[in-house]
């Protein structure tokens, strides 16, 4: 993570930083600075477990990045800094809730099945990072936010 944050990032403050120019890791965004968080979270064995059956990949722990603004340029810096560590990692990217991805769309992508806090099942999409850079150059690209 630190490799990704000091090739993109003008100023680091923790966990906050501030990304000018994504070109470094095959990105496309350069201009003003745009407010990042990066955080880790342990994934519990059961949901390690669901994801490793459903992509055969067993993560050992979850790293995220949000956004701090909503602009395009900030779904699209998202995207970049996720297919970026998902590559190196070899990983997938849990786009947090379920994007209306088109037909047909290359790569692997799985809904993740879980429960929420009012008792109702949603899905979790997880894209590998070949899914990932299809769906950014669909029109419609949004991450879920």
């Amino acid at each position: 993570m630190s490799e990704l944050i000091a090739l993109v990032a003008h100023a680091r403050d923790g966990e906050h930083f501030t990304v000018k120019d994504t070109r470094p890791i095959h990105g496309s965004y350069a201009g003003e600075g745009r407010p990042f968080i990066l955080f880790s979270e342990s994934i519990d064995a059961g949901t390690a477990d669901a994801i490793a059956a459903l992509t055969g990949w067993y993560p050992a722990q979850g790293i995220g990045f949000a956004a701090m603004c909503n602009g395009d340029e900030d779904h699209r810096i998202l995207a970049e800094l996720a297919l970026w560590l998902a590559g190196r990692l070899s990983g997938y990217v849990d786009m947090g809730g379920e994007p209306d991805l088109p037909a047909g769309l290359p790569g692997n992508a799985h809904a993740l099945p879980y429960d929420t806090a009012s008792g109702w099942e949603a899905h979790a999409t997880l894209l590998d990072p070949t899914a990932l850079a299809a769906w950014m150059r669909c029109q419609a690209f949004r991450m879920v936010k």
